[in-house]
């Protein structure tokens, strides 16, 4: 929308100022916003080293193998060890959520 000055008073020009500077506010909160979110998302696709941290629940994850396979596994926490006992487990990421159905 161009703003035509010369039709503009002072207090049109200060009004149209306000709505600009409002603007340029909610802009900055989405992006720090959709900034935290990309961050989490980084965090959550991140590779882990098997030797350096293991899955804290004992879901399924993806793991990538020593031989260099990639398939998913689940840790056992009260045994101890991968399911997978052929191979050490060198790598894990968690698996993502299903996705949300529309209804």
């Amino acid at each position: 929308m161009a703003i035509e000055l010369h039709h503009l008073n002072t207090h049109g020009m200060m009004e149209q100022a306000g709505n600009v500077l409002d603007g340029v506010v909610r802009l900055k909160a989405r992006i720090a916003e959709l900034e935290a979110r990309n961050h989490d998302l980084e965090e959550e696709r991140r590779l882990r080293k098997a030797s350096e941290e293991l899955p804290i629940d004992n879901d399924d994850v993806y793991v990538i193998l020593e031989n260099g396979f990639k398939t998913t596994d689940r840790y056992d926490h009260d045994k101890g060890h991968w399911h997978c006992h052929l191979y050490t487990v060198k790598y894990w990421l968690p698996l993502p959520s299903a996705p949300k159905e529309d209804k």
